[in-house]
């Protein structure tokens, strides 16, 4: 059967880092066996804020790919303000730490008010005139758009229209439902503006998917469009090359790898070690943390107020591979979820490499949320609440009287490989575009 062919218009895509950038290169990956063929729509010129050399490895060698170019306004808004000689977010305006210039003020209330839906929207009009070009030339049976940025659903929402070409919109992240948006400082008339495009895309789209129950559930209440959820998961030839490597570390090691936002910080962490050295002598010697990746400054300035700098070590991103290589070298594995309204429907990515690697987990996070679901079924860690102290120091203090570097007994990983949700994930595109085949 000749294979059918999907139109990806996405943002983020290799060198970009990050566990979203991963999302749709493992369905790429994965989608051929099951008679799908994707080109890539992405950014000849865009200005990503993390870069790894690595993760663009399992696309394959004759991916077709079709790019456009992009005004970044916020590459601008990074030379002005020196963001990489501060060493600073690079673009995260809305990053709380020490101390928020004016000048970044200004900047998070023009993102709000007039980068709409936000900052890649000088990307659309050039993208749907490209696009449309390649599609009167090239036979396409369906378009995903996958955000945010969420300027890649209007994209797809022009096409969809000009060519009434079936459309799936996958929402990786929310859009006015995201922890973040009452931050940008918004009018009423630009509230409005981003509730309208977000109704018309959801309303339009043939099929949203996302990434997890309580985000699907919430984005259900705006819209009556079928809505799906395909988790992201783990590639289990990522670990191939590590199963023999050997466990260095002769203390106990947490290690939480990837960003962590101002309002990730794991202030219930920092408060359960500091009281657990009134209960271990030498505490230091015995426990150590590794904080791996972008970070608020927030958290290193919790970390100092508790006097855990002997305890508490910081490091830069990590490529993809090595940072698969510091999990498997941890003892237990640290998940932070944002303390936010929307804390329930948050599903980070790195969620199901952890899980790959049968480390235990600890979840700081709401009791009832989609991330605590996943890891209680799997029997993969502890999930702790954001104010629970006493039950992560005791867990702590347990686990470090008893070290042990033994994996623990995950059960139902399989439903999260990437080619089991590629599979998943095929069937659902077959029923787009053949309702009524059996």
């Amino acid at each position: 059967m000749h294979p059918k062919k999907l139109l990806l218009i996405i943002y983020y895509w290799p060198p970009s880092g990050g566990g979203g950038v991963q999302r749709w290169v493992k369905f790429i990956k994965y989608l051929p066996k099951f008679n799908w063929k994707t080109v890539v729509y992405y950014p000849e010129n865009p200005d990503y804020p993390l870069v790894d050399p690595e993760i663009g490895k399992d696309i394959p060698d004759n991916q077709e790919t079709v790019s456009g170019k992009i005004i970044e306004p916020f590459a601008l808004f990074n030379f002005l303000n020196n963001t990489k000689k501060k060493g600073g977010n690079h673009g995260n305006i809305l990053s709380k730490g020490k101390k928020v210039s004016f000048f970044t003020k200004v900047a998070i209330f023009i993102r709000g008010n007039f980068f709409i839906p936000d900052a890649r929207m000088f990307w659309i009009k050039p993208s749907i005139k490209h696009l449309s070009k390649y599609i009167e030339n090239n036979q396409i049976d369906l378009i995903v758009s996958s955000g945010p940025p969420h300027s890649v659903h209007l994209i797809a929402l022009a096409l969809k229209r000009k060519f009434n070409i079936k459309w799936v919109a996958d929402f990786r992240d929310a859009w006015s439902q995201i922890d973040y948006f009452d931050d940008l400082k918004l009018s009423k008339w630009a509230r409005n503006k981003h509730l309208n495009l977000e109704k018309k895309v959801l309303d339009n789209a043939d099929l949203v998917i996302t990434v997890g129950k309580n985000l699907a559930k919430d984005l259900g209440t705006l819209t009556n469009t079928p809505i799906e959820v395909f988790t992201n998961g783990f590639d289990s030839s990522d670990y191939e090359s590590f199963i023999e490597k050997k466990h260095t570390n002769s203390k106990t090691t947490i290690s939480h790898i990837g960003t962590i936002s101002f309002s990730q910080n794991p202030e219930v962490l920092w408060q359960a070690i500091f009281n657990l050295r009134q209960e271990i002598s030498n505490l230091s010697e015995k426990l150590q943390i590794k904080i791996i990746g972008k970070i608020d400054e927030s958290v290193r300035e919790s970390v100092n107020s508790y006097e855990l700098e002997n305890i508490v070590s910081f490091y830069s991103y990590l490529p993809h591979s090595e940072a698969i290589e510091a999990q498997l070298d941890s003892d237990i594995l640290l998940l932070s979820i944002n303390q936010s309204h929307n804390n329930k429907q948050i599903v980070t990515g790195k969620i199901f490499e952890y899980l790959a690697t049968k480390k235990p987990i600890i979840c700081i996070g709401p009791r009832d949320g989609d991330a605590a679901e996943i890891i209680i079924k799997a029997n993969a860690g502890i999930v702790i609440d954001y104010n629970e102290k006493e039950n992560l120091k005791t867990y702590l203090s347990d686990f470090i009287k008893q070290k042990s570097s033994q994996k623990i007994n995950s059960t139902n990983l399989e439903i999260y490989t990437r080619e089991h949700i590629s599979r998943e994930l095929a069937k659902s595109l077959n029923n787009l575009i053949y309702p009524n085949h059996t």
